[in-house]
């Protein structure tokens, strides 16, 4: 008997909305009414939680009509907001992270740059969130316990995030997928984002920032992983940004 067998009714339901949202993201608001509903289990909840945090399409910073190399903050909330079953504007001409770009500025908010301003624009859009800043992590350890205490509850109630990192004055935000045992799952808009343990952070690849076609979105900063000692680095003195429906 497998996993799929010894889960109850309300999982097995939740599990098949799961695997159509990673096939098509527009029904990810279904499958998380079925994750976040009743009659499943506070250890089916979080597993199916983890699978669907994978479902938002990857979304490529480097191809934006507008500012693509400061674009990372409009992009990363593009994918999180996705991840709470929200249409953020993709259309056949205009990719998710464009809308939400003439969105912004629409609503009277004036720096995409500023933390709390995009918290303000959550709210515009009828969302809870909330910035938490992060400490000075001394080591690894210190960086998971942080972590595990203060975002995990939210990730697993529903939650969805962006994270502010930095390497040296690089500073660049990313979506956090997920809250692992030995680290964080993230998608990162700008390319391939390598954990260098104590030295912090690097890029394997940097995504094209050619447009082959409209919409496209082709990039390798999907499903990327940064180890505890590279979180304690490149998230010290930084800052979780929370996102999560009424």
């Amino acid at each position: 008997m497998g996993w799929f067998s010894r889960r109850s009714k309300a999982a097995k339901v939740a599990e098949k909305q799961v695997n159509a949202a990673q096939k098509d993201p527009t029904q990810i608001g279904a499958a998380r009414q079925a994750v976040l509903g009743e009659g499943l289990s506070n250890s089916e909840r979080i597993e199916l939680l983890e699978k669907l945090n994978a479902a938002p399409r990857y979304r490529n910073q480097r191809d934006n009509s507008k500012n693509p190399d400061t674009t990372c903050n409009f992009t990363s909330m593009a994918m999180a907001f996705e991840g709470l079953g929200m249409n953020v504007g993709d259309t056949a001409t205009t990719q998710g992270e464009e809308a939400i770009y003439k969105d912004f500025y629409s609503r009277g908010n004036s720096s995409r740059i500023e933390g709390d301003q995009r918290e303000r624009y959550a709210k515009q859009r009828g969302l809870k969130s909330q910035t938490i800043d992060t400490p000075t992590f001394t080591n690894a350890a210190a960086a998971k316990k942080w972590f595990e205490t203060h975002i995990t509850p939210h990730m697993q109630a529903g939650a969805q995030a962006t994270l502010g990192i930095q390497q040296g004055t690089f500073r660049h935000i990313i979506r956090l997928q997920w809250i692992e045992d030995k680290g964080l799952r993230v998608d990162d808009p700008w390319g391939h984002l390598v954990g260098q343990g104590e030295k912090g952070i690097g890029y394997a690849k940097v995504n094209e920032n050619k447009r082959d076609s409209v919409g496209d979105q082709a990039g390798s900063g999907n499903d990327n992983f940064l180890d505890w000692a590279s979180v304690a680095t490149a998230l010290s003195d930084r800052y979780v940004q929370l996102y999560q429906t009424k």
